[in-house]
């Protein structure tokens, strides 16, 4: 188990956090998830490793330490297929549908089988039959509307609870903002948005309050002690791809990382004088044993 991390964990770190015994698994992991990790969010990625890693084959390796390989008995994947019914974090509720996990473990599969056409040497060694029968899948299609479905019952009714959680949030902490002007009280909305006029105005700009916010999103996803999925969830963004956009460096920045750049390659390039030699030697000799000599 890897400790405490804040940020963005590595692939490696990802797999590690699920007690995998077999080594030779654990490597075809971490390379698998490393190689779908170019075209795929970090969001995604890290659900993915949690399929795979610890409810496929950490499972596998609870219900039978000396598997040894992808190939399981019919015994062993039905009792696997028992075993993911109760969700890993609370094992008293059940899962309404476990057709992610199956389509992730059938991915793995097929990716291998394509990748060891072209690459035999790494993955043609994990080749086996996909224990997962078509006939589970069957009906995917159709069950994928009523999933949609239940998340959107669920934020339903969550939504009423939002004003009394703003309500609890705003009586338990101190305003951030306050007027200049008295009487003293909290800067509303409304007056923010007269002060930046006021600001335009005067200095000919056209700030807005909405640029504050992408400030903060833009300094949030440089910060390596959050992950881009914080960032998101606190601009409550739908998508990832919507916060992805703040990754793009500005111009400024760009010039001054080729500055340092150049900066450490000159001093790198600088190559201090060799000492003289100890009396007793000859520095000719020395010239032709280090091949400083032309």
């Amino acid at each position: 188990m890897v400790p405490a991390h804040r940020g963005q964990l590595t692939v490696t770190q990802l797999v590690d956090r699920y007690p995998i015994h077999h080594q030779g698994v654990r490597r075809l992991l971490i390379d698998y998830l490393t190689r779908r990790r170019a075209g795929t969010g970090y969001t995604t990625i890290t659900a993915l490793a949690r399929q795979l890693a610890n409810t496929f084959w950490a499972k596998i390796e609870k219900i039978n330490p000396g598997q040894q390989d992808l190939a399981l008995s019919p015994e062993v994947y039905d009792q696997w297929r028992e075993a993911i019914k109760p969700w890993d974090r609370d094992e008293s509720r059940t899962r309404a549908d476990d057709s992610g996990i199956l389509l992730a473990v059938r991915a793995l599969h097929l990716d291998l089988h394509s990748w060891a056409i072209d690459e035999p040497e790494q993955w043609a060694q994990w080749v086996v039959p996909c224990p997962i029968r078509p006939k589970e899948l069957k009906g995917f299609a159709k069950r994928k509307p009523e999933i949609h479905q239940r998340m959107s019952d669920r934020i339903r009714v969550r939504q009423p609870l939002l004003p009394t959680l703003v309500a609890h949030v705003e009586g338990r902490y101190e305003p951030v903002w306050w007027t200049r002007r008295g009487p003293i009280r909290r800067l509303t909305y409304h007056g923010a948005h007269r002060m930046f006029e006021r600001v335009n105005a005067s200095l000919g700009a056209d700030w807005t309050l909405h640029d504050l916010r992408h400030s903060a999103a833009a300094r949030r996803v440089r910060d390596p002690k959050l992950t881009l999925s914080d960032v998101q969830w606190v601009l409550g963004h739908a998508h990832l791809s919507a916060t992805e956009v703040y990754l793009t460096p500005h111009k400024d920045e760009v010039v001054a990382g080729v500055l340092a750049h150049h900066a450490r390659q000159a001093r790198e390039n600088i190559q201090p004088a060799p000492p003289p030699p100890a009396p007793g030697y000859d520095p000719a000799s020395l010239d032709v044993l280090f091949g400083r000599s032309s």
